[in-house]
């Protein structure tokens, strides 16, 4: 469910918000099964250049005989932070995961980088580090890059 808003706050627009509920998955069966679901809130902020976004969420239940992965949350955390930055025809994109827990703290990071290659055509780097890379190795710290294209950008 999406709202469309022009509400100002700290000199940020928020431009829209989301509610609501959503099932990730692997798409395997057996000991290779990963999936969760979850109920969320997500709050879009833009002002010029700039846009970022936070969605908190909180996990549903499952019946612990049938869940796959009970430790979700202390890997991939209770909110999600995401902001994007256009300079000229580049973008920069950040995003911050955190299961808020300073006992055993566990997160992830990562960054992004768009150009223009030719026309809408964009390259595409990426760094990540962190937990839930994919869902597959949710629970393994990860430290990766990437190159690629892209058809889009957020801002």
């Amino acid at each position: 469910l999406r709202f469309y808003n022009d509400f100002e706050f700290l000199g940020m627009r928020n431009v829209l918000n989301d509610i609501g509920i959503v099932h990730q998955s692997n798409g395997r069966s057996g000991s290779l099964s990963r999936s969760w679901n979850r109920v969320y809130a997500r709050f879009v902020f833009e002002s010029g250049n700039l846009a970022f976004a936070v969605q908190p969420w909180y996990r549903i239940r499952e019946n612990k005989k049938n869940d796959d992965n009970p430790d979700i949350e202390d890997y991939l955390g209770n909110f999600e932070f995401q902001g994007a930055y256009r300079w000229g025809a580049h973008e920069f994109g950040l995003m911050f995961r955190n299961n808020l827990d300073f006992d055993v703290n566990r997160g992830a990071a990562q960054l992004d980088w768009s150009f223009p290659i030719h026309g809408r055509l964009r390259g595409y780097v990426q760094w990540f580090n962190g937990y839930g890379e994919s869902l597959i190795d949710y629970n393994e710290n990860v430290n990766s890059f990437g190159v690629g294209v892209k058809l889009t950008d957020w801002l």
